[in-house]
């Protein structure tokens, strides 16, 4: 993280030391070597100087240490092209963490033995950062995705493909912050660069724009846009993005309240989701399906589809996910006993809290802010 932000400021590492000097936090070149090798660690006035001058956020730093000292990873005499086949292998499974952990593992290869093509250097660079960008968001580490996604942009020049797909990660983190009108900007500077990349691609960055769209409350175009990302999509076979796609159209039917069209789509994502092996589609999507019972007044089913998606979301640690899950068990809980306090699930709430704070516009999530954190509800009796 730190030599991606140096690099992309076209520092040396001689330059950035002189930088840091003046201070009681001054870095020696030396010691900035094995900090971005990863054998040293640097102290905590090292760590300020550098932000400071590398202009990253202390949250950043702070999100990445606790998600690296979550999952270690070993990746002693494994290549650039074993440690993608793993790393693949975990994205599909919904493990973003341990994704994370082989994307950081990667750049360690890439420092220790670059290519000597230094253009095919740079590409994986960017390709890294923007892999790096979409998993951060997925742990909910926004702020250090958001900066991932910056530093793409920034060393992606050449790169259209890889700078569209950066540009989808910022757009859905601005549209998760609530700021629509940036998001829709960056949505539609995706969807251009992809013009004349492959299908995927195009895809990809037309489903990005359905979604702020949809967050935008403008459901007619989202469903518009989500149709262009299934054509694309479909053309070119790729099963991950048509799982989004299908189960998006569901939730912008639900929203547009026609609810028996979206229990079908949502359906069909689920079934989808499962025949391709996609946990983490699935179990999102099992939730919405679970509030569509909750709707309807079926406490019981909605209450299975709540215990099937946190089957599935809890030991991938899919945080977003697991809060609405239980948060729905909360929903489902209060019909059942209006009068009573869900107490204990309340407090697992509280906790599970700080990790999704940053997704402002899940339902979830502002419901809890508004329902709990606002309102101090009374503490006495609990559900189970």
């Amino acid at each position: 993280m730190l030599r991606a932000a140096r690099e992309s400021q076209g520092l040396t590492q001689y330059q950035l030391a002189e930088l840091t000097e003046g201070g009681a936090g001054g870095v020696s070149r030396a010691a900035i070597s094995g900090i971005e090798r990863g054998t040293n660690l640097p102290g905590l006035e090292a760590l300020v100087s550098l932000s400071r001058v590398l202009h990253l956020e202390p949250a950043e730093i702070l999100e990445r240490v606790d998600l690296a000292m979550t999952v270690p990873v070993d990746v002693s005499g494994l290549s650039i092209e074993d440690l993608r086949t793993q790393a693949e292998r975990f994205v599909w499974a919904g493990d973003y963490r341990r994704a994370l952990s082989i994307y950081d593992a990667m750049f360690q290869v890439l420092v220790l033995n670059p290519p000597q093509d230094e253009q095919e250097r740079r590409r994986l660079t960017v390709r890294l950062e923007v892999n790096r960008a979409v998993m951060l968001r997925e742990c909910s580490a926004l702020g250090a995705s958001e900066a991932a996604a910056k530093r793409a942009v920034l060393l992606s020049d050449g790169f259209r493909e890889l700078q569209a797909e950066a540009y989808m990660v910022l757009a859905s983190l601005h549209s998760h912050d609530g700021n629509c009108v940036l998001a829709e900007v960056m949505a539609e500077q995706a969807v251009k660069l992809s013009e004349g990349c492959e299908n995927a691609v195009r895809g990809l960055a037309w489903c990005q724009k359905g979604a702020v769209l949809h967050r935008g409350k403008r459901f007619d175009q989202a469903l518009e846009a989500y149709a262009r990302a299934r054509e694309f999509s479909t053309n070119a076979r790729d099963s991950r993005n048509l799982i989004v796609v299908e189960g998006s159209i569901g939730s912008c039917l639900v929203d547009l309240g026609k609810k028996a069209a979206a229990r079908k789509q949502l359906v069909k994502s689920i079934e989808l989701a499962r025949k391709h092996h996609d946990p983490a589609a699935e179990s999102s999507r099992l939730v919405e399906l679970g509030r569509l019972s909750l709707a309807a007044g079926d406490l019981d089913e909605a209450d299975t589809l709540a215990h099937a998606a946190l089957r599935i979301s809890k030991p991938a640690e899919l945080c977003l996910t697991i809060f609405r899950a239980e948060w729905l068990r909360h929903l489902i809980a209060s019909h059942k006993s209006p009068n009573a306090t869900d107490r204990h699930r309340v407090v697992y709430l509280k906790k599970l809290y700080p990790r999704v704070r940053g997704h402002r516009t899940a339902d979830a999530v502002s419901e809890f802010e508004r329902e709990i954190l606002e309102s101090n509800p009374p503490q006495e009796g609990a559900h189970d």
